[in-house]
């Protein structure tokens, strides 16, 4: 019996790492299809009123959400092609169409409470500009239950 269980358990090792493996070639991917898409556009610059947030005390489990506003401060159309999140319990909205020279747009990020501790998290906006993607943010501190 301990024979047997230690090969199931290294079939199920082996498995775990097939899949881990794929999940990471699908996100390079989809990282770098976000990139190519960007590196064809024409650059533009972009100016956001704050980089950083912090939520403050949040209770375990409260969603709490925060705009990061900007402002496209070059000569052409400012297009976020993505946004991504380093944790699943962050989800971003923003602004799809394109934004005019001169116009303003939000990225909205919703932070559902998770994690305990001092927490942060980072936001990545792939867009048009140069040193892209922008990295923004997040803080928190959700207390131990």
């Amino acid at each position: 019996m301990g024979r047997a269980w230690l090969i199931w358990a290294g079939v199920g090792v082996l498995i775990l790492l097939i899949v881990l493996g794929w999940y990471r070639l699908r996100f390079l991917a989809k990282e770098g299809e976000a990139l190519t898409r960007i590196s064809q556009q024409q650059l533009t610059t972009v100016e956001f009123e704050t980089m950083e947030h912090d939520f403050g005390l949040v209770e375990p489990g409260k969603t709490v959400r925060h705009e990061f506003r900007f402002r496209n401060t070059g000569s052409v159309p400012l297009v976020i092609s993505d946004v991504r999140t380093s944790c699943g319990c962050t989800i971003p909205l923003w602004t799809r169409e394109p934004v005019a020279p001169g116009d303003s747009g939000k990225i909205v990020v919703q932070f559902d409470g998770s994690g305990r501790g001092k927490v942060s998290r980072t936001i990545y906006v792939y867009a048009n500009v140069p040193g892209s993607p922008i990295k923004l943010r997040i803080y928190a501190t959700v207390p131990e239950m």
